[in-house]
Order: structure tokens, then C-alpha cells, then sequence
């Protein structure tokens, strides 16, 4: 898969060859190769496990089969597999933790069972598993920890409790815990890390203590810690790494006086912020790490001295822009990024100049 650029979107040809809203192309020969799987409209949150990159958003067919806002594609060959829950209205979020995919959205039914705007379904099978939760809004993020699962997004009551934007379920059992860090306005990104869970989003405070738009909350108690960085602007995306590194993308121009990058480093023992130097020069709303690269998403025309165009990546190492990127016109809503190839969905027409909207993956 490393050695094609995979694109779809409002076409139905690419190079002469009948393509419908998915196709791919040679990265090296530009040749449109055999991998037609098909879609009726778009994706917007992809992750991927063990060979399979799984897709929700508002479509409802795939490869000329029918599959509502669900799919699961042979990140390989480029086939639909058999995989097929089926989701009654659009999917936001998905999580893949061992044999289980954790899926969030607007849905109240999934694999023709009740389940609202929460649900667990067996990666291999795609039979819904008894795991019910509930949400009274819609569900934006998730992130599992251990045998806790922790949603965000627009909802006030949550398994029946009082929940504002963010909440808790038992993995097991799928009641609601105790965890309950109650958000003031909208959450963008949770982070699970050790006994941490990272916060971010446009929010004033976390429990009704100020934290503007990052908080670091326990995640057993769901409390508050000291851990109090300056943030003036919104949160869209959370990525720790090993150490007190934790990425951050949103819009950081002139917050951090030399900063103007879309992307921040913390400390997360300090709360200090790091100077990356000129990175990406507008809004970042999803990120992907691997090595020593870190691949991001959003609003942006430049990233240190390089044109890209809402795509790109920088060395984490030397802080120059990576090869990867281009024209991109649209906005990436997820990236996940393997050894060979980086996957993108989210709103886009076009990636490269060619008709390619809503799910892609490009060759890093």
C-alpha cells in the first residue's frame, strides 16, 4: 500500500478509467491501479488494527455493497471485508482496542440494535456486542483506557447520569463510572496516558475550576490535577508521547510570543511550553505521529519555509517540513500514520490536484 496515493470523492473517473468515488494512483508512475472498492459518500473518522483500516461517517455503500456509515477496507488489497455493523445515522469516532471497535456518532441503532450514539462491536465479526451505554447528545471522541472506555462531546446526560461533554463507561458492563470532570463548553480531544487523561477543547472549565481549553484529569477519580498550562485558544487534537512530551494542534499564532505554529509542545510535569519554532502557519484540527515525524491536518499554506496546503509534516528532530503534504483542498478531520502510508479523512475535493474527497491515504 506504501506505493499508491488512495483517493475518493465527487468523481467517476480517474486517468480514463471508471472509478467511482474511489480509486488509486501509482505515487511513482501515476498509473491507476486495480484497487476500485467504491463509496456512495463520504468518510470522516478512520483508525486502523492489524491490517484493516475501519471507516465511519455518512455513507452507505462501499465496493457496490451495501454499508451504512460502517465499513472495514484490507489496508493491502484495497477489499472490503465482511465486516458490516451498520449504523442508522452518521458516525464521528471510532476506537479499536484489542478484539473490540468502539464507535461514536448520531446512530440509535448499530448492527439493528438499539444502541444510542454509543456502541462496541467485535472487530472480526461486526456483531454488536451487548455493550450499551447511552448518550442524550452527540458522541465526538474516544479513548479507552485499561477497562474503562472515556467519550466526549455534546451531551448532558450520559448512562442515565448527569454528564456534561464528558464521561465514562465500564468496558465490561457499560454503566457509567464515577468519572465526571464536567466540561463548560465543547471537547475536542481526550488522551489517555498512564493514569492520566488529557483534555482539550474550547471549553473556560474543568469541574468548575479554570482551565482554559487543557486540563489534566485523573483517570480513575476523574479530579482535577494541578497541572494548569496557559492556553488562550482552542484545543482540536491531543497526541502524548513517551516522557512529559505532549503534542498539541489548534491555532497558536502569536500565544506563545515566537510561536506562530499550529502545533504546541507541553511538559507535562512543568506545563511548560517547548518552542518548536515556524511550523505549520494556521489551524491544526488532527495529528499523527510515528518516529520522529509528526503528520498533521487543517487550515494552513505553509509549514516552516515549504508551500503545503492543509497537509504536511515536520521533523521533530531538525524542525524542517518533511516531503509529505501538498495541495490539499479541504480540511483533514483524522490521520493515522503506519510505516509506509499516512490516511487521511475529513472534507476535501481534491488532494494533489486530483478528484479526491473526504478519505485518502498518500505515501509519507
Amino acid at each position: 500500500s506504501g506505493g499508491s496515493v488512495y483517493a475518493t470523492g465527487y468523481f467517476h473517473s480517474i486517468g480514463g478509467k471508471r472509478r467511482d468515488f474511489l480509486g488509486a494512483v501509482d505515487a511513482v508512475t501515476g498509473e491507476v491501479t486495480a484497487w476500485d472498492p467504491k463509496a456512495s459518500k463520504r468518510g470522516r473518522f478512520m483508525t486502523a488494527s492489524e491490517g484493516t483500516v475501519y471507516v465511519g461517517g455518512q455513507f452507505t455503500s462501499v465496493g457496490g455493497s451495501a454499508r451504512d456509515r460502517l465499513a472495514a477496507i484490507d489496508t493491502a488489497t484495497g477489499e472490503l471485508t465482511a465486516w458490516n455493523p451498520g449504523a442508522d445515522a452518521r458516525v464521528e469516532t471510532l476506537e479499536v482496542a484489542g478484539d473490540t471497535v468502539y464507535v461514536g456518532g448520531d446512530f440509535t441503532i448499530i448492527d439493528g440494535l438499539p444502541r444510542t450514539r454509543l456502541a462496541s462491536i467485535d472487530a472480526m465479526t461486526g456483531v454488536a456486542n451487548a455493550w450499551a451505554p447511552d448518550a442524550d447528545g452527540t458522541v465526538t471522541n474516544i479513548a479507552v483506557g485499561d477497562d474503562t472506555v472515556y467519550v466526549g462531546g455534546d451531551f448532558g446526560m450520559a448512562g442515565g447520569q448527569v454528564r456534561n461533554r464528558l464521561a465514562a463507561f465500564d468496558a465490561t458492563s457499560g454503566l457509567v463510572t464515577d468519572w465526571n470532570p464536567d466540561a463548560s463548553w465543547d471537547v475536542f480531544a481526550i488522551a489517555v496516558s498512564g493514569e492520566t487523561v488529557y483534555i482539550g477543547g474550547d471549553f473556560q472549565t474543568i469541574g468548575g475550576q479554570t482551565r482554559p481549553n487543557l486540563a489534566e484529569v485523573d483517570r480513575v477519580t476523574g479530579a482535577l490535577t494541578a497541572w494548569a498550562p496557559d492556553r488562550r485558544s482552542a484545543v482540536y487534537d491531543i497526541k502524548p508521547m513517551a516522557g512529559n512530551a505532549l503534542y498539541l494542534g489548534g491555532s497558536f499564532s502569536f500565544e506563545f510570543g515566537p510561536l506562530s505554529s499550529g502545533i504546541a509542545l507541553y511538559d507535562t510535569v512543568s506545563a511548560e511550553v517547548t518552542d518548536l519554532g515556524p511550523g505549520p502557519n494556521g489551524l491544526v484540527e488532527s495529528l499523527a505521529l510515528s518516529g520522529n515525524t509528526i503528520y498533521f491536518g487543517g487550515f494552513f499554506t505553509r509549514v516552516v519555509s515549504e508551500s503545503r496546503s492543509n497537509l504536511g509534516g515536520q521533523n521533530l528532530i531538525t524542525g524542517s517540513a518533511t516531503s509529505f503534504g501538498g495541495w490539499l483542498y479541504g480540511t483533514p478531520l483524522s490521520l493515522i500514520a503506519t510505516d509506509s502510508v499516512v490516511y487521511v479523512a475529513g472534507r476535501f475535493p481534491r488532494i494533489h490536484y486530483e478528484g479526491s474527497s473526504y478519505i485518502a491515504a498518500v505515501p509519507r
